[in-house]
């Protein structure tokens, strides 16, 4: 449901939330359907509580997770050896991480929503072959590429993957998997759309 209001233009924030608010306004016509119609009190009352059974049987389907709503990012300084370039997305991922894969959808839809020509997938490994899952499932725009070297991002990822970065060409906005939320997507596709 998220991606038929992505699809509508609305932000990933709104895309988000609104298939809950939906559910629960159903709950309420439902309900007062229901109040109308039947005499007992007691009837009425226990009436109430399908007012969040549509909203309950959603969030089972699509929970809300810790870091679905968050733009929990952190700074620093960009430096020339990161070879990130200014106001571009780049994505530091690892080999046969099933969280950098599932990255990969996103970044497909922010490539779509957005008309940017380039985000940067990079996985750090020497292996060629390891980038083969991520472009088979990547679009055009998102170039797949190695870098060998561990220590060079370390500062960056601090161990979590997939890592976002978007360089502003002074300062890199970074967030873990977890703090790239649909407020976090809003506020880079604010970025990129520029």
């Amino acid at each position: 449901m998220n991606g038929f209001f992505l699809d509508l233009g609305l932000s990933w924030t709104v895309s988000k939330a609104l298939p809950y608010v939906l559910w629960l306004v159903v709950g309420l016509l439902i309900f007062l359907f229901i109040k109308k119609r039947v005499q007992s009190r007691i009837a009425k009352v226990v009436s109430s509580l399908v007012i969040v059974i549509p909203f309950a049987v959603y969030f089972m389907v699509s929970p809300i997770y810790e870091g679905d709503f968050s733009n929990d990012s952190r700074t620093m300084k960009a430096e020339p050896s990161f070879g990130l370039k200014k106001n571009e997305l780049t994505v530091l991922a690892i080999p046969n991480c099933p969280f950098c894969a599932g990255s990969i959808e996103q970044l497909n839809k922010i490539v779509e929503r957005t008309g940017v020509d380039r985000i940067n997938f990079i996985v750090i490994t020497n292996q060629e072959e390891a980038l083969l899952p991520y472009k088979e499932i990547a679009c055009k725009e998102i170039a797949v590429s190695a870098v060998p070297d561990f220590e060079l991002f370390d500062g960056i990822t601090k161990g979590r993957f997939p890592t976002f970065v978007y360089s502003d060409g002074s300062q890199l906005s970074i967030w873990r998997n977890d703090g790239f939320g649909v407020r976090a997507k809003d506020h880079v596709e604010s970025k990129l759309s520029k």
